[in-house]
């Protein structure tokens, strides 16, 4: 397909990777608690390391890209890596994002240009009222797949 074909270029593999620190006891000592009241040590604390994976899309040439808020929630403390159609790993910022429609921006920095896609010429073209829906995506660490529905 032609649209695939016209995307494709702008989509992103996101990688992200947080560590997380939490405080654990030992379950027989949770249950011996509740009966006696009492702990006999303090609780140890892990460290986690979680690992999220999604997909994007270019939105500018200068590496804004659109992705999903769920997969780059809590950024500050966050590695975020994206792979680019032609293979390139960039590491990536968090740039703002919102819960309420799932929608983050995030920015790669490159010497040349990326390949975008322009919203601007997208939201311009007329809509028929019962078109074709494609959905392109490069999740999962997976090449590029695609979904075409009505």
């Amino acid at each position: 397909m032609l649209a695939v074909a016209k995307v494709l270029p702008a989509v992103v593999n996101i990688n992200t990777e947080r560590v997380v620190r939490r405080q654990v006891r030992d379950p027989f000592e949770e249950f011996t608690a509740q009966f006696f009241g009492t702990y006999r040590s303090r609780p140890r604390e892990i460290r986690q390391t979680l690992q999220s994976l999604g997909s994007g899309f270019l939105v500018d040439p200068a590496g804004y890209i659109v992705t999903n808020q769920h997969v780059v929630e809590r950024a500050a403390d966050l590695k975020i890596k994206a792979i680019t159609n032609d293979g390139k790993t960039y590491n990536a910022r968090y740039i703002t994002g919102d819960d309420k429609t799932d929608l983050a921006f995030i920015k790669i920095d490159g010497k040349d240009p990326f390949p975008y896609v322009n919203l601007l010429a997208w939201s311009q073209r007329p809509r028929p009222d019962k078109g074709t829906a494609l959905s392109v995506g490069r999740g999962e660490g997976a090449a590029a797949t695609t979904c075409c529905g009505r």
